[in-house]
Protein backbone atom coordinates (compact mmCIF):
# COMPACT_ATOMS: atom_id res chain seq x y z
CA UNK A 1 0.00 0.00 0.00
CA UNK A 2 1.82 3.08 -1.30
CA UNK A 3 -0.36 6.20 -0.99
CA UNK A 4 1.29 8.28 -3.73
CA UNK A 5 4.33 8.28 -5.99
CA UNK A 6 6.11 11.03 -4.06
CA UNK A 7 5.35 9.61 -0.59
CA UNK A 8 7.91 7.48 1.25
CA UNK A 9 7.33 3.73 1.24
CA UNK A 10 5.11 2.96 4.25
CA UNK A 11 6.06 0.29 6.77
CA UNK A 12 2.77 -1.49 6.06
CA UNK A 13 3.99 -2.21 2.52
CA UNK A 14 6.20 -4.95 4.03
CA UNK A 15 4.39 -7.85 5.64
CA UNK A 16 5.81 -11.12 6.91
CA UNK A 17 5.73 -13.99 6.34
CA UNK A 18 6.87 -14.96 2.87
CA UNK A 19 7.45 -11.57 1.28
CA UNK A 20 7.02 -12.03 -2.44
CA UNK A 21 9.93 -10.80 -4.54
CA UNK A 22 11.65 -11.53 -7.83
CA UNK A 23 15.32 -12.20 -8.49
CA UNK A 24 16.89 -9.41 -10.55
CA UNK A 25 19.06 -11.99 -12.31
CA UNK A 26 15.89 -13.53 -13.76
CA UNK A 27 13.66 -10.54 -14.48
CA UNK A 28 13.48 -6.75 -14.73
CA UNK A 29 11.58 -4.56 -12.23
CA UNK A 30 8.90 -3.61 -14.75
CA UNK A 31 8.05 -7.31 -15.19
CA UNK A 32 6.68 -7.26 -11.63
CA UNK A 33 3.84 -5.02 -12.75
CA UNK A 34 2.47 -7.81 -14.94
CA UNK A 35 -0.21 -9.33 -12.72
CA UNK A 36 -0.21 -12.84 -14.11
CA UNK A 37 -3.05 -13.98 -11.85
CA UNK A 38 -5.44 -11.35 -13.23
CA UNK A 39 -3.70 -11.23 -16.63
CA UNK A 40 -3.35 -7.42 -16.64
CA UNK A 41 -0.62 -4.79 -16.42
CA UNK A 42 -0.74 -2.86 -13.11
CA UNK A 43 0.50 0.62 -14.07
CA UNK A 44 -0.36 1.96 -10.60
CA UNK A 45 1.94 -0.54 -8.84
CA UNK A 46 5.34 0.60 -7.61
CA UNK A 47 8.36 -1.68 -7.45
CA UNK A 48 10.86 -1.65 -4.60
CA UNK A 49 13.80 -3.94 -4.09
CA UNK A 50 16.58 -4.92 -1.80
CA UNK A 51 19.87 -6.66 -2.44
CA UNK A 52 19.90 -10.09 -0.79
CA UNK A 53 23.04 -9.18 1.14
CA UNK A 54 21.13 -6.32 2.84
CA UNK A 55 18.33 -8.54 4.15
CA UNK A 56 18.74 -9.10 7.91
CA UNK A 57 19.65 -12.81 8.15
CA UNK A 58 18.99 -13.28 11.86
CA UNK A 59 17.04 -11.36 14.42
CA UNK A 60 16.69 -11.63 18.17
CA UNK A 61 14.77 -9.36 20.52
CA UNK A 62 15.67 -8.98 24.20
CA UNK A 63 17.33 -12.38 24.62
CA UNK A 64 14.34 -14.21 23.10
CA UNK A 65 14.53 -16.90 20.44
CA UNK A 66 16.77 -16.41 17.45
CA UNK A 67 14.79 -15.99 14.23
CA UNK A 68 16.31 -16.30 10.79
CA UNK A 69 15.32 -15.17 7.30
CA UNK A 70 16.07 -16.91 4.05
CA UNK A 71 15.59 -15.91 0.46
CA UNK A 72 14.09 -18.86 -1.37
CA UNK A 73 13.62 -19.12 -5.12
CA UNK A 74 9.94 -20.10 -5.36
CA UNK A 75 9.07 -20.15 -9.07
CA UNK A 76 5.40 -20.06 -9.99
CA UNK A 77 3.83 -21.52 -13.11
CA UNK A 78 3.95 -18.23 -15.06
CA UNK A 79 6.48 -16.40 -12.91
CA UNK A 80 9.89 -18.09 -12.87
CA UNK A 81 11.76 -15.17 -11.17
CA UNK A 82 9.40 -15.34 -8.14
CA UNK A 83 11.18 -15.66 -4.82
CA UNK A 84 10.23 -15.20 -1.19
CA UNK A 85 11.85 -13.94 1.99
CA UNK A 86 10.77 -16.51 4.55
CA UNK A 87 10.99 -16.31 8.35
CA UNK A 88 12.08 -19.24 10.54
CA UNK A 89 12.17 -20.04 14.25
CA UNK A 90 14.99 -22.55 14.27
CA UNK A 91 14.01 -24.86 11.41
CA UNK A 92 10.26 -24.15 11.74
CA UNK A 93 8.99 -22.04 8.85
CA UNK A 94 6.75 -19.24 10.17
CA UNK A 95 4.21 -19.41 7.38
CA UNK A 96 1.28 -17.52 8.89
CA UNK A 97 1.06 -13.91 10.03
CA UNK A 98 0.02 -15.11 13.49
CA UNK A 99 3.17 -17.23 13.87
CA UNK A 100 5.45 -14.16 13.71
CA UNK A 101 5.67 -12.33 17.08
CA UNK A 102 4.35 -8.76 16.71
CA UNK A 103 7.47 -7.03 18.09
CA UNK A 104 9.69 -9.06 15.76
CA UNK A 105 7.40 -8.30 12.81
CA UNK A 106 7.56 -4.55 13.44
CA UNK A 107 11.31 -4.32 14.14
CA UNK A 108 12.39 -6.54 11.25
CA UNK A 109 10.17 -4.69 8.74
CA UNK A 110 11.57 -1.33 9.89
CA UNK A 111 15.14 -2.58 9.39
CA UNK A 112 14.33 -4.09 6.01
CA UNK A 113 12.62 -0.90 4.85
CA UNK A 114 15.88 1.01 5.39
CA UNK A 115 17.61 -1.34 2.92
CA UNK A 116 15.02 -0.97 0.14
CA UNK A 117 15.58 0.97 -3.06
CA UNK A 118 12.78 2.32 -5.23
CA UNK A 119 12.94 1.08 -8.81
CA UNK A 120 9.54 2.18 -10.12
CA UNK A 121 7.15 4.56 -8.37
CA UNK A 122 3.40 4.03 -8.70
CA UNK A 123 2.13 5.14 -12.12
CA UNK A 124 5.63 5.73 -13.58
CA UNK A 125 5.65 4.60 -17.18
CA UNK A 126 8.45 2.37 -18.48
CA UNK A 127 8.66 0.25 -21.59
CA UNK A 128 8.75 -3.45 -20.82
CA UNK A 129 12.07 -4.99 -21.79
CA UNK A 130 11.79 -8.36 -23.48
CA UNK A 131 15.41 -9.49 -23.17
CA UNK A 132 16.30 -11.14 -19.85
CA UNK A 133 18.78 -9.41 -17.50
CA UNK A 134 22.51 -9.80 -18.15
CA UNK A 135 23.57 -10.05 -14.49
CA UNK A 136 22.23 -10.26 -10.95
CA UNK A 137 22.69 -6.49 -10.46
CA UNK A 138 19.51 -4.54 -11.32
CA UNK A 139 20.16 -2.89 -14.67
CA UNK A 140 19.13 0.74 -15.26
CA UNK A 141 16.17 1.08 -17.57
CA UNK A 142 17.14 2.64 -20.93
CA UNK A 143 14.21 5.11 -20.68
CA UNK A 144 15.22 6.42 -17.24
CA UNK A 145 16.58 9.97 -17.39
CA UNK A 146 17.95 10.45 -13.86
Amino acid sequence: IWPSADAPIPLDAIILPDISMARSSLGHPEWLRLDLHANIFRKNWGVIGVLVRHIPITYQLDGGPLFSYRVQHAPLENDYPHSEVQAFDGERHLDTRESVPEDLHLEWRANLLEAFNTYIRPSEQWAIRNAPPKSYVPEPHPDRKD
